[in-house]
């Protein structure tokens, strides 16, 4: 397999609250973080890896994919982070090629084929144009759209130092995060479902029935099918299309128990997968709530994946039950805030 490198240093100052910082980011990201030896880190993400070499106040960071989009991706991950720890570290150069003032490896444009109703719940969006990308890696992707009177379209271009220079300013594109519910990579097509709330400009944009508009597709992005035997999923509304996902490329071979959260009985939908994993709605303010029935959930140890995700508060809750009651380790789960 191909592996692709490139490398920072940067000037840290205080190690300890360098390693620190790593420590608790993980902790709350839910990213892998190793010490292999004295003053070194591995950080690890579904798209790549980053090796970080301490030497006093000084760091080297490593990052590693294996394609060229992945590599980007890392890089900007990986400078995110530098930049939440010192703003002064946002912006590092990294080795190899720049790609400067191209379009990103990992950004790809499609065209509105189709907007409709799923169910009074759901928006359906299709996606027509190259979607190879997003049968791997991730299921996750930031869609950009341009705003209103906007005349001349802003996308993202590759700086000088490696990574992104995403547009900014009042008059950036929208971009918000979605899931990849299905791809047809050989009919090029993608089907992306919207939750509905109200005060949602993409909600508002989807009623306008945008067919033909362009759109930028960022990604993919973290999140993809846990290989572990037992999966046990949880997710409210927003969640809804990941977990369905996420069933349908589930292995015959994987068994356990996904919990869906519905509004109300018309929100309900088909569920298929060749697994043995057991599919169940609950009903919101019907049935019991979506924290209460995930923390009963239980498989064998070792060859369990947990995955949950909902609310800040409610992904907070699970996270902790997951490390302090059942004592996780963080290869073994995943806890997101959607909202």
């Amino acid at each position: 397999m191909t592996v692709l490198q490139s490398v920072t240093s940067v000037t840290i100052g205080d190690p300890a609250a360098f390693v620190a910082y790593w420590a608790e980011r993980a902790d709350e990201d839910d990213f892998g973080l190793t010490r292999p030896a004295p003053g070194r880190l591995e950080a690890a993400w579904s798209l790549g890896r980053a090796r970080i070499e301490l030497e006093g106040p000084a760091a080297r960071i490593a990052v590693e994919s294996g394609d060229i989009g992945g590599l980007v991706t890392m890089r900007g991950l990986v400078a995110w982070y530098l930049g939440r720890f010192d703003l002064v570290l946002a912006e590092p150069d990294w080795s190899g090629e720049t790609l400067a003032g191209e379009m990103p490896p990992n950004f790809h444009f499609a065209e509105v084929a189709e907007m409709r109703a799923l169910n009074p719940f759901y928006h359906r969006m299709v996606l027509t144009g190259d979607m190879t990308p997003f049968t791997k890696d991730g299921m996750h992707f930031r869609m950009y759209r341009q705003r209103p009177g906007v005349t001349e379209p802003r996308w993202p271009r590759m700086s000088g130092r490696g990574t992104v220079d995403w547009p900014s300013g009042p008059d950036a594109p929208f971009n918000p995060a979605y899931t990849a519910r299905h791809v047809d990579a050989e009919a090029g097509v993608m089907f992306v479902d919207i939750y509905r709330h109200e005060g949602s400009p993409t909600c508002d944009w989807c009623l306008s029935r945008p067919v033909g508009e362009r759109v930028g597709l960022a990604g993919p992005g973290s999140g993809w099918l846990p290989q572990e035997q037992t999966l046990l999923l949880a997710g409210d509304e927003t969640a809804v299309p990941a977990i369905l996902r996420m069933l349908e490329m589930a292995r015959p071979d994987q068994r356990g128990t996904a919990l869906l959260v519905a509004p109300d009985g018309r929100a309900v939908q088909e569920v298929r997968t060749a697994s043995a994993i057991e599919a169940r709605w609950l009903i919101r303010g019907r049935d019991e709530g979506l924290v209460e029935a995930a923390m009963r959930l239980r498989g064998p140890e070792g060859e369990t994946h947990h995955w949950f995700a909902a609310s800040q508060a409610e992904a907070r809750a699970m996270r902790r039950h997951y490390r302090q009651e059942l004592g996780l380790a963080r290869e073994h789960m995943y806890c997101a805030a959607y909202w």
